[in-house]
């Protein structure tokens, strides 16, 4: 993601990339950007990918785990059903 722009998406998942899990946020999303108790950490138990297309991230996660990404409840990005195009 380019510096000094809040444009972006974040593909929520497991350390180990799960079919069971992939969630698809903006960067701007209270549920993944926001000042963290001390001790807490973003990345763990998470794992995250991120991207300024969102399409690409659905991609790859589709291309990794067959399944497609749910966009998250909160933040509301933009998700399309992925059918195994792309390379």
């Amino acid at each position: 993601m380019a510096r000094g722009t809040s444009e972006g998406y974040v593909l929520n998942t497991f350390p180990q990339m799960s079919s069971s899990f992939l969630v698809l946020h903006r960067t701007t999303c209270g549920t993944v950007n926001r000042p963290l108790a001390k001790g807490r950490e973003w990345t763990y138990p998470y794992g995250k990918a991120c991207s300024d297309d969102h399409a690409e991230l659905a991609e790859w996660a589709f291309r990794e785990t067959g399944k497609s990404v749910h966009g998250c409840g909160t933040c509301g990005p933009p998700v399309e059903p992925v059918t195994g195009r792309g390379g």
